[in-house]
């Protein structure tokens, strides 16, 4: 089995030297570099992470605020539209107005004259007729501008007892 000398002893204790001074020498050294390098990558790592969160608070702030303003422009677009549309309509109906208006007073112009033509028409006619039935009744003749004469003056009294 095994057996415990001292020859055993030392050459293991200096081959337990020689492993810790070659590990402490040249592979302690790298794993300390390695971790001293995980953790600078690791720290440089949060660092960047810290900038763009604030990047990305700081766009989303700008973001938000040019939102607000575009939403404050559309309110006053639509509100300049309503308020051109309102007048427009104002003014729209003001035209419409004034043309009913000027038709109107065309429409009773023109009444107002063919009324006239058709009263002096009707006053021609009777004028006519009267005087042949007076004539007829009276069994006298008048001349025509006798008779018509007498029933002007007649029309002219009536329209001024009317007019009154």
């Amino acid at each position: 089995m095994f057996e415990f000398t001292s020859s055993t002893f030392f050459w293991s204790s200096v081959n337990f030297v020689v492993l810790l001074f070659l590990v402490h020498r040249f592979a302690l050294p790298a794993f300390f570099q390695m971790v001293d390098e995980n953790e600078s990558n690791r720290n440089q790592l949060l660092i960047d992470l810290e900038s763009k969160v604030k990047l990305a608070d700081a766009l989303i702030s700008d973001y938000t605020a040019k939102l607000a303003a575009a939403e404050q422009e559309a309110q006053c677009i639509l509100a300049d539209a309503r308020h051109a549309a309102d007048a427009l309509s104002v003014t729209l109906e003001k035209e419409a107005h004034d043309k009913k208006q000027k038709l109107l007073e065309g429409v009773h112009q023109e009444l107002d004259s063919e009324r006239r033509k058709i009263v002096a028409d009707i006053q021609a006619r009777a004028t006519e007729l009267i005087t042949l039935s007076t004539a007829r009744i009276i069994g006298k003749e008048f001349s025509v501008s006798q008779h018509e004469a007498v029933i002007r003056e007649s029309l002219a009294d009536f329209e001024r007892q009317v007019s009154r």
